[in-house]
């Protein structure tokens, strides 16, 4: 998939997660968790401290979802 294509399927997935489409929120998970973590550890330097940033950023996104 080339870029566009991916930022539009990102767009896409991620206005209907907001609208409360789980499976479109599980789809945003599967494609940006592990570069997320990525990042997460560029920055902090630690392992488990990136995985737990990461769960905790997942945890604020899916709060007003999950409230529906």
């Amino acid at each position: 998939m080339d870029r566009e294509a991916t930022i539009g399927v990102m767009r896409s997935d991620a206005e209907l997660a907001g609208a409360g489409d789980r499976p479109a929120f599980a789809r945003l998970v599967r494609t940006y968790h592990r570069p997320m973590e990525r990042v997460a550890y560029v920055i902090t330097g630690e392992g488990q401290l990136a995985q737990d940033a990461v769960q905790s950023a997942w945890l604020v996104a899916i709060a007003p979802i999950a409230g529906r």
